[in-house]
């Protein structure tokens, strides 16, 4: 190890720039599971705010986060009425894009029953939930409305009162929590003057889904059988529709994220073989004169691997380091878990080892006499 130390500092410059280079790549490695993670906690975050809720789609249909369900509002009431339901609310959800003081903004609308008790978890960072029936708003953090602005959607003004937390949609949008008669109007956006009439919403429009919470020792499973009768709708559970989602969309980004990570890898190994076999090499008269003066194998072996091991940890470090300065700014959302890091340190030692297998078997193919030609 010493001698590794010794010859890193005389050579100084290749060592940093190694380590930069090396580091570069271990935080897009890192990078990429982060947002993988991300992803998953952002495709789940509406589905785990339900709770234990039992789905209606569309028939055919996986459901509103995997892809598009249209389910008649009725539903709801025909779903009340099934012995073991407490209770059955219709989930409306809009993407939509709007301006707002010269920026394009994009939020997925996702309405809920706020004059009583909300239907989803909501999890507030600041501000409170929408209380009144029409005309307020909360928002994501991330979107960057402050509360108290005014925003206008389809002609609908409304008041952002509260900042949610971790309230993204599976696409990556912010999702905002509106009231079912505000996002009723913005969906079919009827002109101001209408919006009071008792006939504008006596054909609500499609929900995405309808959810089903069911009453105190309610067998979930025959009260599904019974919901399936319903023409038209499937019935999940809340599992299915997480299993849905992450063997969707999610499963096919995570199998390309994962081929990425592989190539990169193999990309830093590259690099870092042919970093530590060029300062082998460089170094053979010094290495023949270790021979001549009886050093062991082993001195050999640890003088080359220390070498490796050294540039390895030190850009894994600051991979670590510059991670943590810039995921943050990442657009999508990156989750870097405690075992994340020591995964990715145990793959990083295990690439210093085998980057360092050339420069070793060089090292020991250098004859103790190479050191006394002219």
């Amino acid at each position: 190890m010493r001698l590794a130390i010794a010859e890193l500092r005389a050579h100084l410059g290749r060592f940093v720039a190694t380590v930069l280079g090396l580091a570069l790549l271990f935080t897009v490695v890192l990078a990429m599971g982060g947002i993988h993670r991300g992803m998953v906690v952002d495709a789940l975050a509406l589905v785990d705010a339900a709770g234990d809720s039992l789905w209606l789609v569309e028939e055919g249909r996986h459901g509103p986060f995997a892809e598009a369900s249209r389910v008649d509002a009725t539903i709801a009431e025909r779903a009340r009425i099934v012995p073991g339901v407490r209770d059955a609310v219709a989930l409306r959800v809009l993407g939509y894009q709007f301006e707002h003081q010269g920026r394009s903004l994009r939020v997925t609308l996702v309405s809920d029953r706020f004059e009583s008790a909300p239907v989803l978890r909501w999890t507030l960072d600041r501000g409170r939930l929408p209380s009144r029936a029409r005309g307020e708003i909360a928002v994501d953090r991330t979107l960057g409305l402050a509360v108290g602005q005014e925003i206008t959607l389809n002609d609908q003004p409304l008041r952002v009162v509260g900042h949610l937390r971790g309230a993204i949609a599976s696409s990556g949008d912010a999702v905002a929590a509106v009231s079912e008669l505000d996002l009723d109007d913005i969906q079919r956006f009827a002109p101001a003057g209408d919006r009071d009439t008792p006939a504008t919403h006596a054909l609500a429009a499609p929900a995405a889904a309808v959810l089903v919470s069911l009453a105190p020792g309610a067998d979930p499973a025959l009260v599904r059988r019974r919901l399936a009768q319903i023409p038209g709708i499937t019935a999940y559970t809340a599992a299915e529709q997480r299993s849905l989602l992450l063997d969707g969309a999610v499963d096919k980004a995570r199998r390309q994220i994962g081929l990425f990570r592989v190539l990169l890898i193999l990309v830093s190994t590259a690099l870092l073989a042919l970093v530590t076999f060029s300062m082998t090499a460089a170094k053979t008269r010094e290495i023949a004169l270790v021979k001549l003066l009886g050093a062991r194998t082993r001195t050999l072996v640890s003088w080359v691997a220390s070498q490796s091991l050294l540039m390895t940890l030190a850009a894994y470090g600051a991979a670590v380091a510059i991670g943590a300065k810039v995921f943050p700014r990442f657009p999508r959302r990156v989750v870097i878990e405690p075992r994340d890091l020591w995964i990715g340190l145990l793959v990083a030692l295990v690439l210093a080892s085998v980057s360092s297998v050339a420069a070793v078997r060089r090292a020991l193919s250098v004859p103790a006499g190479e050191a006394l030609a002219a």
